[in-house]
């Protein structure tokens, strides 16, 4: 799956915002994908995107829908 740079923020502020709402901290998401925190923080700021086995798992922790991260909104 090849994802395009230009989603990375997309998909970074809508794992990051998962996170927050279940209260999950970076050191938490870090310890159970067995990932440095440095990995975490760059895929939640946009500059790295996770494998796609690691945002299947990383979805599913967040409780949210894979193909929730890929949506970006409409500028009006």
């Amino acid at each position: 799956m090849s994802i395009p740079r230009r989603l990375y923020p997309v998909i970074g502020a809508h794992l990051s915002a998962a996170r927050q709402s279940l209260e999950l901290t970076i050191d938490e998401v870090a310890r159970r994908m067995r990932l440095s925190t440095d990995i975490i923080e760059a895929v939640e700021r946009g500059d790295l995107r996770p494998t796609p086995m690691e945002l299947q798992i990383w979805c599913r922790m967040v409780r949210l829908p894979i193909h929730a991260v890929f949506w970006r909104p409409t500028l009006h």
